[in-house]
């Protein structure tokens, strides 16, 4: 076999392809900072992934370029109790796409010329032809359920053995995701690369007491029903507010204009990080990516898991119990007490070195232009 048909050793180009989960646009949005770093160490990146992916990259990246590539497609049950069984329902779709990937992959890699795959928690898009790294935060799947849990995790860590790397966006000491980005044994090709964000804190001059950011993500129905059950609300607060729905679709139904509320469907990273700082208080979803970007920005932050969600409800719970953010349920949520406790003093974000990836991404590059990361044939 042509090592040159695989890998670029006699050029100083190397193309990158990113795969990100198309659940939320958390998966996607994290890659930003590390799309920039590849740019920046000269790669030239392209991107894979649903018509919705496409969309929130290229108001961040108009010119890279972009493959179509079947998203998961997951939904979530609009009852909590219903989660693990509507997901164990949409399993079979689930081994199809990661099997339809993985040969989706073997393609690309030949008629692209692809040196390096980065995929954010897309298990299948690994190779062993070419250095096949996996960017999760999961390293223990949370399924609530002890038997969800056991076959969830037997399976992902099957795949994470699968590739080059294992890059897990968090400390392996003073952890940020708790015991979710950790694992024993820990495979030997895990590798933590610190905190990471899109965004970075710069001095505001808007930032009022009373400026409340609320931001929407995550799969449907719930996104929605959250979206509703804020609205209904927002009439008892007196706080100018930014509520961003977090959708990228045309066919988004029009809200009803409301009183000292702006309301965006989607925002890109640059007016986004310049709305956060502004912040007083930030309402949200308690993503992991979202807790990296409030981390970022040392911003207050409401933290509301997805109902049914086991990774989000114990994000939310373990983040509060540590006096970092604060962590209410959305069945008992009420705006105007989350808006009060919210800005108490006691909850305070942690501080992380937030540049660890770069130095890694750097890694990785003066490796591979180095001949001295040669991928298996």
């Amino acid at each position: 076999m042509d090592k040159k048909k695989f890998f670029n050793i006699d050029q100083n180009t190397l193309k990158v392809l990113v795969t990100p989960l198309d659940w939320g646009l958390g998966h996607t949005t994290r890659c930003i900072p590390i799309i920039k770093e590849l740019l920046k160490q000269g790669c030239q990146v392209i991107v894979a992934g649903p018509e919705s992916l496409k969309i929130a990259l290229h108001q961040e990246f108009p010119d890279l370029k972009f493959l179509p590539l079947v998203g998961y497609q997951i939904s979530l049950s609009r009852k909590p109790r219903w989660f693990l069984a509507k997901m164990v329902l949409q399993f079979p779709r689930i081994i199809h796409t990661l099997y339809y990937e993985h040969k989706w992959l073997k393609n690309i890699i030949k008629t692209e010329n692809i040196d390096i795959v980065i995929s954010d928690n897309r298990p299948g898009v690994y190779s062993n032809n070419i250095t096949s790294i996996y960017i999760t935060h999961q390293l223990s799947i949370k399924t609530n359920s002890r038997l969800g849990d056991y076959f969830s995790n037997k399976i992902h860590r099957h795949y994470i053995k699968k590739y080059t790397a294992c890059w897990v966006p968090d400390s392996k000491e003073n952890s940020l995701a708790g015991q979710l980005s950790h694992l024993s044994p820990l495979p030997l090709n895990v590798k933590y690369i610190g905190v990471l964000s899109r965004f970075e804190k710069v001095p505001s001059k808007t930032t009022g007491e009373n400026y409340l950011v609320i931001l929407l993500s995550g799969p449907e129905p719930q996104r929605t029903i959250l979206e509703k059950q804020l609205l209904a609300q927002l009439n008892q607060i007196e706080n100018q507010v930014l509520f961003v729905r977090g959708t990228l679709t045309n066919d988004a139904p029009v809200l009803p204009r409301l009183k000292n509320v702006i309301i965006k469907n989607y925002l890109n990273s640059e007016n986004l990080n310049s709305a956060l700082n502004s912040a007083s208080l930030i309402i949200s979803r308690s993503g992991y990516t979202s807790i990296m970007d409030y981390v970022a920005l040392q911003k207050r932050a409401v933290l509301i898991a997805t109902p049914g969600q086991a990774e989000q409800e114990y994000l939310a719970g373990y983040l509060s119990d540590k006096k970092y953010f604060l962590g209410v349920s959305q069945q008992i949520f009420e705006l105007k007490k989350a808006v009060e406790q919210g800005k108490n003093s006691e909850y305070t974000p942690p501080s992380f070195q937030m540049d660890e990836y770069k130095k890694v991404i750097r890694e990785l590059v003066t490796t591979h232009k180095s001949k001295n990361f040669a991928p298996q044939v």
